[in-house]
């Protein structure tokens, strides 16, 4: 992918469907419609998965919870959705094991039990098409007090009764993931732009024409012209319909802010626990009293969440303070007493906004949001060519995928044809000998490893312009990441900016702020490539380092 390249195809290309918004719903829709043949443009306004879709918790859920809501449609939703990332792209997702505690007061552990059982009966087909024996997601059990003990021994013991262990998915880096089905759905035709601002869904007579679009690094507008338009901007969406073609048009809807942290070490190297927290779902037809805070490890730290508050503001404009993240701290920590979390273990807190449920914004017990919000808006008001989708969690953002390509093909009035969804891998998710990857790296098995979990088969690309270029085959400082992993985020994936490679292109600056040399050698590498200034370069260190520590003081 080469961006001007694309912002030339932009301008001189009629669409079939322009799909705004990259985010993970925006990145899987362009790979489903252009997999099925369709000619697609994917616009961001900003860089791919900036938002909440590498800002939230990182599990894949199967929709284990929703048997308390009685919800068995949502929970098959669930266990497909969950599937798709394993068959797809099986190197950046795991199954995770997570361990819900029991005691003499609160729900039963037979009762906790009889759920996992029934919920491994409905989901037998949780592991099907999946190749990969170690990606399987397996059933639960029930644990005795000895076992939950030796997982987690700070644990409060104090009438523990045991526990019942069960298992859901989790992402490697939600970012690869996007990035992934973008690739996918560019090698597929689709013509893909990031900065590229839609400021105006056009129509005229009822019927889309595209959209009016700004690019923000250039500062140049243009039109984009397009059969339809399928809005899936997140937080965004309704307020671009709204400013576009009015309150009438537009979906009422509400977000909540979700929140997590990281700490600097692990609680457990392998199982996740669930923590009670002091809030509870008002819409469960069978809970425990409160909501589960989890307690889950990731790579080398621990990620803790997740609380909700309502939002109302723009989402450039949401963001958290050390009040709360201290407040968080506190009631985690009163529900596991051995955890012991301080504020200055934190490296990075994530929040993104995320499709609730109707709440008041004091609301202390919320109602989630349940579904995702899939408007065709030529049934809904008579405005043909418009889809809407607003996602209500990651992991059912392939499942959506397949069911607006649909709307969107009836906006077309084609017929609809055959779903792709995970009937072949996405890009970097085919097999490959992880031998292959060592030997061209002298041996250096966490490197290669590194490389592996982050690219998949897609690391020889990587590997190619190392060998082109030996000095590019040393890490960054503090890091497993090659610096070719640098230039490859530039050649082919449309990394302008250093906070574009550093947050979401490499795994640099997932976890925390990189050391100064680790910034310093970025950035050298990315000037270099492209030609900065040195005013551009410090430009770039600063937009990077005013990202951390996430927190508003």
């Amino acid at each position: 992918m080469k961006r001007s390249e694309s912002l030339q195809a932009l301008e001189t290309t009629e669409f079939d469907v322009l799909v705004i918004g990259g985010g993970i719903f925006g990145a899987c829709a362009a790979r489903e419609a252009s997999k099925r043949g369709l000619k697609v443009a994917l616009i961001e306004k900003r860089d791919f998965a900036s938002g909440s879709s590498s800002q939230h918790f990182k599990m894949l859920h199967g929709g284990i919870r929703y048997l308390q809501h009685g919800d068995l449609v949502r929970v098959r939703e669930s266990i497909d959705a969950r599937r798709f990332f394993f068959k797809t792209l099986p190197h950046l997702v795991d199954p995770l094991p997570i361990i819900i505690p029991t005691y003499n007061v609160g729900t039963p552990r037979w009762m906790l039990a009889a759920g996992v059982f029934v919920y491994d009966a409905v989901a037998l087909d949780r592991n099907w098409g999946v190749q990969a024996s170690e990606k399987h997601i397996p059933g639960g059990k029930v644990l005795s007090k000895a076992d939950v003990v030796e997982a987690f021994p700070e644990i409060d013991q104090q009438g523990l009764t045991g526990g019942v262990l069960f298992y859901d998915g989790q992402m490697y880096n939600p970012c690869r993931i996007v990035v992934s089905y973008v690739r996918d759905a560019d090698e597929n035709g689709a013509v893909i732009c990031n900065y590229l601002n839609a400021t105006k869904i056009l129509e005229e007579n009822g019927l889309v024409q595209g959209a009016e679009v700004l690019d923000e690094l250039s500062g140049k507008r243009f039109t984009i012209r397009s059969k339809s338009v399928l809005n899936a901007a997140g937080g965004w969406a309704h307020r671009l319909i709204n400013e576009s073609l009015g309150s009438a048009h537009s979906p009422n809807v509400n977000f909540s802010r979700d929140a997590c942290f990281l700490v600097k070490r692990q609680i457990s190297k392998r199982n996740a626990v669930a923590v009670l927290g002091q809030s509870k779902d008002p819409d469960a037809l069978v809970s425990r009293g409160a909501r589960h805070l989890f307690v889950v490890p990731w790579r080398d730290y621990s990620l803790v969440g997740v609380w909700h508050v309502v939002k109302k503001e723009k989402p450039e404009d949401v963001y958290i303070t050390r009040q709360e993240i201290e407040t968080f701290i506190e009631e985690v920590n009163a529900g596991y007493k051995g955890l012991n979390i301080q504020f200055e273990d934190v490296t990075i807190s994530n929040w993104g906004l995320t499709l609730f449920g109707e709440n008041t914004e004091d609301s202390k017990d919320l109602s989630y949001g349940k579904r995702s919000v899939l408007i065709n808006h030529a049934k809904e008001q008579g405005l043909k060519g418009l889809v809407t989708l607003i996602g209500v969690r990651a992991t059912t953002s392939g499942v959506m995928a397949v069911q607006a390509v649909n709307e969107v093909e009836a906006a077309l009035n084609i017929s609809k044809s055959k779903a792709v969804f995970d009937s072949t891998p996405a890009w970097g998710g085919t097999a490959i000998d992880k031998s292959v990857i060592l030997s061209q790296l002298d041996g250096n098995a966490v490197v290669a490893d590194t490389l592996y979990r982050n690219y998949g088969a897609g690391a020889q690309d990587v590997l190619a312009i190392a060998g082109r270029r030996p000095e590019l085959k040393k890490t960054i400082d503090g890091t497993h990441v090659l610096a070719a992993e640098i230039v490859h985020a530039i050649e082919t994936e449309l990394a302008v900016k250093l906070v574009d490679v550093v947050l979401r292109r490499t795994e640099i600056g997932n976890a925390g702020c990189p050391s100064e040399q680790a910034i310093t050698q970025c950035a050298d590498v990315m000037a270099q490539v492209l030609n900065w200034t040195e005013e551009e370069k410090l430009s770039n260190i600063k937009e990077l380092k005013d990202a951390y520590p996430n927190i508003r003081l």
